[in-house]
């Protein structure tokens, strides 16, 4: 056995409670064909633990392996789907930013025009914000599609 699964005292091996289904193999190591079995046996059962641990409060133990596997991927697709909203939301706040700046930028292009009192002066300020206004709308929008 790896030292790295067991603990206790030297020469008195025992195997941590919290070993994965993968690690059994690592630890035990079989011999013959009957420890062999007895191993696949032991890691089908922790699997089936490991699954319904994962389940929570939706595990039941009438449900055959068909049920736990479509509960298992119906919490899947419930995390994928909550990341994927947690994405959008990240992406329309950025847009919502920038949209602001562009409203931003816009009420000060007018309130410099209104100052302005030479006509010339105006449509320079004018033309001189409509450029600023068209770079910062030009900048790449996040697309907000999953």
């Amino acid at each position: 056995m790896h030292s790295s699964v067991l603990i206790g005292r030297k020469g008195v091996p025992v195997v941590r409670k919290t070993l994965g289904p993968m690690e059994l193999r690592l630890a035990i190591q079989p011999d013959n064909d009957r420890e062999e079995y007895l191993l696949l046996l032991i890691e089908e059962l922790a699997l089936r633990v490991d699954a319904a641990t994962k389940l929570g409060d939706d595990y039941d133990d009438r449900d055959d392996d068909d049920e736990l596997i479509e509960k298992l991927s119906l919490a899947d697709q419930v995390s994928r789907a909550g990341r994927q909203v947690s994405s959008m939301l990240e992406r329309m706040d950025k847009n919502r930013s920038q949209l602001n700046e562009i409203l931003r930028l816009i009420k000060s292009a007018l309130l410099d025009q209104a100052l302005v009192a030479s006509q010339e002066d105006r449509l320079g300020t004018l033309l001189k914000s409509m450029g600023a206004v068209k770079e910062l709308v030009g900048k790449p929008w996040d697309d907000l599609r999953p």
